[in-house]
């Protein structure tokens, strides 16, 4: 039940943010923890999420390499941002997330 919820989960969230997901395509033993989207403004986006009681991690927020050697993994760092859909989500859940991700991201 937890590999079905999560991929459930996933495939709920895909159908909604397919353009701005990291992961677009996966093989069918795939079974996620979270959602990875790349997003500008992904400080003031996950500030919302988490003042409405979403948690979504943000990854490496500090890279111990330079950013004028390795430019595209630090603009990587800056716009990556995971939502969550694990299996103690249920569908109500993600239909709050949705709701949440997409008014922070009109905003």
């Amino acid at each position: 039940i937890i590999i079905k919820r999560r991929k459930a989960n996933y495939k709920t969230l895909m159908k909604e943010f397919s353009n701005i997901a990291l992961l677009k395509n996966r093989k069918d033993n795939f079974v996620p923890f979270g959602f990875p989207i790349k997003i500008k403004d992904r400080k003031k986006i996950a500030a919302y999420l988490h003042k409405n009681n979403i948690f979504a991690a943000h990854h490496w927020p500090e890279l111990p390499s330079s950013a004028a050697k390795f430019n595209f993994e630090h603009n990587l760092s800056e716009n990556i941002l995971t939502l969550p859909c694990d299996h103690r989500y249920n569908t109500k859940d993600m239909k709050l997330i949705i709701k949440y991700v997409k008014e922070a991201l009109k905003s």
